[in-house]
């Protein structure tokens, strides 16, 4: 938010030259606004959610030339000692500015951390969208649509867990920002959005990665092994792998998987071992140690019930993958025959012979 209202620089080059960052044709306005010369910190890691900021003070020239004015005026601003601190910014707090005629600036590298919100992981993690009016103007219909439009590609571009990672500035500290009219809109917009159910997969590899973003250029945060089950809620776009361009977003959110290295689960089908490069495995043996032993569909106690095994019957399993957690183990046997699952602690395993 800002609360400097008289520009004093033109802000009148509207010839500035265009850009696309997430897909949308944007003006550059990087190098024409004002700048101090003074190193500042860039995010490492791709930013994980949007901050929604307006001007504090009413903008009494809503036209494209007045709101580019007032622009440079909160660059200004931003610079001046004790308004961010001591020193002041080194320019204008905002990535992305949108105006009243729905068309959008990027003001800052999108990799800047900047002193928006008053709060570490906010500033650091966050892209700062500006929007100039103040007071109790509202957004124009285009202004409002070019905004909500910029929300879902910088989602889909970053792999952000849905819209309620745009926040108002509010939401992160003590602030009026970004004033009761956009946060009712960012709230209503946040609420329209329909989240699938989410459905679950099995992975295929060995040693398939979880990608902190949708790409391979994001480190990997876990790997799994074939045959282990997780739930995803939607797909994103990020990387394209052969063609595919589509990435499983974790509903534990511990990263997005390529769709290409897992399988849609399906109720109607027995699960099978993935095919190995070795030759089929070796089947292993198991005893069932209790009666009235249910064996799952999947590997879970919520999972349904396949079959009802009793205590000395002898198992054929195809190995081991990961699932719910009991006791303090989450591995649980892959029967072979019957098909289904059973945690470890409920089998022996007998000696290959």
């Amino acid at each position: 938010m800002t609360t400097q209202e008289s520009p004093t620089g033109t802000g009148k080059n509207t010839a500035s030259p265009q850009i696309s960052v997430a897909g949308i044709v944007m003006r550059d306005l990087r190098k024409s606004l004002p700048r101090r010369n003074r190193p500042i910190d860039t995010r490492s890691q791709p930013p994980t959610s949007i901050t929604l900021h307006y001007n504090g003070t009413v903008v009494r020239n809503r036209s494209l030339e007045g709101e580019l004015a007032q622009t440079v005026s909160n660059a200004h601003w931003h610079m001046k000692p004790y308004i961010l601190s001591p020193d002041g910014g080194d320019g204008l707090q905002y990535h992305l500015v949108v105006f009243s005629d729905g068309s959008i600036a990027q003001t800052r590298d999108l990799e800047d951390t900047l002193w928006h919100c008053r709060h570490e992981e906010g500033n650091n993690m966050s892209i700062a969208v500006q929007l100039p009016l103040g007071g109790n103007q509202d957004a124009t219909p285009a202004q409002w649509e070019a905004t909500t439009r910029l929300f879902d590609e910088l989602i889909a571009r970053f792999g952000m867990a849905g819209r309620r990672r745009v926040l108002g500035h509010e939401e992160w500290s003590d602030s009026h920002c970004p004033g009761p009219r956009l946060m009712f809109r960012l709230m209503q917009w946040r609420d329209s959005e329909q989240f699938p159910a989410p459905r679950l997969y099995r992975v295929l590899y060995e040693n398939a990665n979880v990608r902190q973003g949708p790409g391979r250029i994001y480190p990997a945060a876990l790997q799994m092994q074939p045959g282990e089950i997780f739930a995803a809620g939607h797909e994103v776009r990020g990387e394209n792998i052969g063609g595919n361009d589509r990435w499983l977003h974790r509903t534990d959110e511990l990263g997005f998987v390529h769709t290409s290295i897992v399988e849609l689960v399906d109720a109607d089908k027995s699960w099978q071992p993935p095919p190995s490069a070795d030759g089929p495995e070796q089947s292993l043996r198991y005893l069932v140690l209790f009666d009235e032993l249910h064996v799952r569909a999947e590997p879970s106690v919520d999972a349904v019930v396949v079959t009802t095994l009793r205590q000395g019957e002898t198992l054929v399993a195809n190995g081991l993958v990961s699932g719910e957690t009991l006791g303090d183990s989450a591995n649980w046997v892959a029967l072979a025959d019957p098909q289904g699952f059973v945690h470890e602690h409920l089998l022996r395993p007998l000696e290959q012979g």
